[in-house]
């Protein structure tokens, strides 16, 4: 099992949540986890997606 403790696995994991919310059109729950991505400082990842 993958140690989500491990920043890059953590980021890839929420990337894929936030990309499978969008698909589904899960506007708000994106939104969420946009911020989360934004409070552990890698906010120069989803800087330029308009949610």
């Amino acid at each position: 099992m993958m140690n989500l403790k491990e920043p890059h696995l953590l980021i890839y994991k929420l990337l894929g949540s936030l990309g499978k919310n969008l698909i589904e059109g899960n506007k708000e729950q994106a939104i969420e986890i946009k911020q989360e991505l934004i409070d552990l400082n890698f906010a120069n990842i989803v800087k330029n997606w308009n949610l």
